[in-house]
């Protein structure tokens, strides 16, 4: 790359840098917040940032690991990184070889699986135990009432 393209690409870093500041600090002053704040929570917001994408050598390492892991006892299984250090010539080998329609059905698979995955709802722990503390009190109060 040549130096007027880093010259370039910083100065659009640059850019980019300030004109976020200044519309996290122009959402502080209309929300009343500190703009620290502000732009932490900018960052911490996941519909700010976009979804990883998935890659196809992701992919192709997640699905051999689960092929050498078949048939393996939980404790005798391969973790990637050893994986990786054991196998790594064939690894590259076979990654090569894939051709871009193959890396391409690697990633839909693993976008599938990530479609049918369900997110666990956790539960507010004070509500619950309002609510349990509520259902107590209803069945103490129909006892002393005699509605039993």
């Amino acid at each position: 790359m040549p130096e007027s393209s880093y010259i370039e690409l910083a100065t659009d870093i640059t850019v980019t840098c300030q004109s976020f500041r200044e519309e996290a600090d122009n959402i502080a002053k209309k929300h009343g917040h500190m703009s620290k704040w502000t732009c932490t929570q900018l960052w911490l917001n996941p519909s700010f940032h976009e979804h990883q994408h998935v890659n196809s050598r992701n992919a192709f390492l997640k699905e051999k690991l689960k092929e050498a892991n078949t048939g393996r006892e939980r404790g005798d299984r391969f973790i990637l990184p050893q994986y990786i250090v054991i196998h790594k010539q064939v690894l590259l080998a076979e990654y090569w070889q894939l051709s871009p329609t193959e890396k391409h059905g690697l990633i839909a698979k693993v976008q599938a699986a990530h479609g049918l995955k369900t997110v666990p709802v956790c539960a507010n722990p004070k509500t619950v135990n309002q609510a349990i503390m509520a259902t107590f009190l209803k069945m103490d109060q129909d006892v002393l009432d005699g509605n039993l």
